[in-house]
């Protein structure tokens, strides 16, 4: 039986939620049933490494933002070289650069074409960068010219539908995946806490230090909640927003019970030592970290932004959720949990149990199906 070929596109391997996506599907799809191969507008990125063995890696030679003309030229010849059954783009850039290169290759045989969309763009990005009038309708065009759109949850998909003017019949919803075995064995490495061990209970919070992440609701959450009941809180990551936390923690005297640990290469090693995590996000393309954190064995509050943590957690059953922006409500959601050690026991354990649904090998097992139905559509035999 002659496989199936897939090209993936993306702009890098840089640490991010797709690139960890695409690296789950690039180690678990079937080899017996796919080809695949990987091509990157610039061949730089963490992830690079992970990139399994047999997958032949592709560079368009991204120098800077005024490559964008040529990065489809180049695609178009790396698709009529592999000859892919699906091109999968994962972001808007590189499905931008996909649609072009459909368009360059015109009257030819051209691949199915299946993009990865995991959140409203326009909103997260394009409304703090030049050029977004242009860079707007090039999205919206180009999500219109695949012939799939995936996204990571049902709120991610009417927001794509209604704001790229996709037809809600040409999206998919594939929930991301986590490497559950991975996170397992990383959450063993020795790991002291910068608070010591065997003291205060401890609260996490992880991911990137900018304004949707909501972390300054956190701090001020925990502010509130530390009054109730002695805590110290751990914040993992990086981002633009650091200092102005550092700020808001030395105006609250928070010093000696906030730290800000800063990006970890494994953060699972100290959020599996803590007592409880915290996803205080404005909104979400679908909320990772929460799967993360269950797979870490400890209880999670999220709030209940767009899109992902109602997907994902049903209240009091595997996890809480709390309003978005409610600093008190958060607050006694926290103090309740510190608490309640059985509820925090029941929570853990229903919230370990949840994350095995998003296991990188059903997952992949999925998006093979989605492929197959894919080609079937287009009348292509698979």
């Amino acid at each position: 039986m002659e496989k199936i070929k897939i090209l993936f596109v993306l702009i890098s391997l840089v640490t991010g939620g797709a690139e960890r996506v695409a690296i789950h599907l690039l180690e678990n799809i079937n080899r017996e049933k796919f080809e695949i191969a990987l091509c990157l507008c610039e061949k730089k990125g963490k992830l690079l490494s992970e990139v399994p063995k047999d997958i032949e890696v592709f560079d368009l030679g991204k120098k800077n933002r005024w490559s964008f003309p040529f990065l489809s030229l180049r695609l178009q010849k790396v698709i009529k070289g592999f000859k892919p059954d699906i091109v999968f783009s994962l972001l808007w850039y590189a499905t931008v650069v996909t649609a072009m290169a459909k368009v360059i290759l015109r009257k030819e045989s051209t691949p199915c074409f299946c993009a990865y969309e995991p959140h409203n763009t326009k909103q997260d990005i394009l409304a703090f960068e030049r050029f977004k009038t242009l860079k707007s309708i090039l999205i919206n065009y180009a999500h219109n010219a695949a012939d799939l759109v995936v996204v990571d949850s049902d709120g991610a998909a009417q927001d794509i539908s209604r704001n790229y003017k996709v037809n809600p019949q040409a999206i998919k919803v594939i929930h991301n995946s986590v490497d559950i075995d991975a996170i397992q064995k990383l959450i063993r490495e020795k790991a002291p806490l910068p608070f010591g061990e065997g003291g205060l209970p401890i609260i996490t919070g992880f991911g990137r230090l900018v304004k949707r992440k909501g972390f300054d609701y956190l701090i001020k959450a925990f502010y509130k909640a530390r009054k109730k009941i002695p805590c110290k809180l751990l914040l993992i990551g990086d981002g633009k927003e650091r200092a102005s936390l550092e700020q808001l923690v030395k105006s609250l005297k928070m010093e000696e019970d906030i730290i800000l640990l800063g990006y970890q290469d494994n953060p699972y090693k100290f959020i599996a030592k803590t007592d409880l995590f915290v996803l205080p996000s404005l909104w979400e393309g679908f909320g990772n970290v929460i799967i993360e954190a269950m797979a870490c064995g400890i209880p999670v509050i999220a709030t209940r932004c767009p899109w992902g943590p109602e997907e994902i957690i049903i209240d009091g059953v595997n996890g809480l959720l709390v309003p978005v922006n409610d600093i008190d409500a958060m607050a006694d959601t926290i103090v309740r949990l510190l608490k309640d050690g059985v509820l925090r026991k029941r929570l853990a354990e229903a919230g370990r149990k949840r994350a095995e649904d998003f296991r990188a090998e059903k997952i992949a097992a999925e998006y093979e199906r989605t492929f197959l139905e894919l080609m079937a559509k287009k009348g292509l035999k698979a």
